[in-house]
């Protein structure tokens, strides 16, 4: 997995707006950019199974279905919004492809899929929502869940009440550089992550001013009014601390 990301994925994706959001024993989420999704889907044809697509896509075909080795698209829906708070505890919301860019809303879920290690699945699916994800990351709150499990205790097996905490947005194996990101110790992105300004904060503000200039461009050649500068859609934070990027990372 490890040479397929980084020699295959990541130069078709680009490492300038690819980033990789969560992994697991045999799965990845990540999250890109791209100008046209079917070229890009055409580069990773070697390594991909396009089986799980609709069957009227471009790209559908059954050959390397159920064969070892390549890497298969989960869902048919983009996902919309993604939290991931530790390993093998995240979220993620399934939209159809016409509502992406909306807000919470205003959408039409089409699926949502939550995992949490440690905590009945019965449990996840019933009392665990996205909205708890997200309070848990953006305002660190912690969410307890209650299940009853069956246990041995002195070789005995009776059932037991659990209550356990469920959504915290602490993680004690990560680096954390801001409120919302964190990296593996001993990543060179640490360093990058200097003066107190998250790496990823930074260069999200960066990317944002880039779409701003390109909305600004747009309206001047279709349009014959004066057009609005990027600072009536978003003014620079104050300072260098991570809190002052909480607002634009909040969806």
């Amino acid at each position: 997995m490890f040479a397929t990301f980084y020699d295959t994925i990541a130069p078709v994706l680009g490492s300038k707006t690819l980033r990789l959001l969560m992994t697991d024993t045999d799965s990845w989420a990540m999250s890109f950019e791209t100008y046209c999704l079917e070229t890009t889907l055409a580069k990773l044809k070697p390594v991909m199974d396009y089986s799980s697509l609709d069957p009227d896509h471009v790209h559908f075909s059954v050959e390397r279905q159920g064969t070892p080795g390549y890497y298969k698209i989960e869902h048919r829906n983009p996902i919309s919004h993604f939290v991931s708070l530790r390993s093998k505890c995240y979220c993620y919301v399934c939209v159809a492809a016409h509502d992406l860019g909306k807000r919470m809303a205003d959408l039409k879920v089409t699926s949502t899929v939550t995992k949490c290690k440690g905590i009945k699945r019965s449990t996840v699916a019933q009392e665990l929502r996205f909205q708890h994800y997200k309070e848990a990351l953006f305002a660190r709150r912690k969410f307890k869940a209650k299940f009853r499990t069956i246990q041995a205790r002195n070789f005995t097996v009776g059932t037991a009440v659990v209550n356990r905490t469920a959504l915290c947005s602490v993680d004690s194996k990560r680096y954390y550089t801001c409120d919302i990101h964190s990296h593996a110790f001993g990543s060179i992105l640490i360093k990058r992550s200097h003066g107190g300004c998250c790496f990823y904060c930074l260069e999200d503000n960066r990317r944002l001013r880039q779409r701003l200039r390109r909305l600004d461009l747009y309206e001047t050649t279709t349009s014959n009014t004066t057009p609005r500068s990027s600072r009536d859609f978003y003014t620079p934070p104050v300072g260098s601390g991570p809190e002052n990027f909480r607002k634009k990372l909040v969806f």
